[in-house]
């Protein structure tokens, strides 16, 4: 998929999880905790979902400002998927 649409539009990489962990980038898991869903690593066992958050946010005010034309999102991602998104219970 990505060469295909690489044909038409320049594709610029966001995953705000690389800057919370670096690369390789460490698996996430949704957690419901208490009726709250929570961001954990699946590494260390720590709650990220701040961390997460505010880099997200971060990232997504400089792609307004770079006038990004949209975003693709990757299905079953615990941090961009849309839908499908498995949720683990504490």
């Amino acid at each position: 998929m990505f060469d295909q649409l690489s044909k038409y539009f320049e594709l610029i990489p966001y995953y705000p999880e690389e800057i919370v962990f670096g690369t390789p980038i460490e698996s996430i898991r949704l957690v419901d905790i208490d009726g709250e869903i929570r961001v954990i690593s699946n590494k260390v066992q720590k709650d990220v979902t701040q961390e997460l958050s505010n880099i997200s946010k971060k990232l997504a005010l400089q792609a307004f400002d770079e006038k990004l034309s949209g975003f693709i999102f990757k299905a079953k991602s615990p941090s961009c998927g849309i839908e499908r998104v498995k949720l683990y219970k504490n």
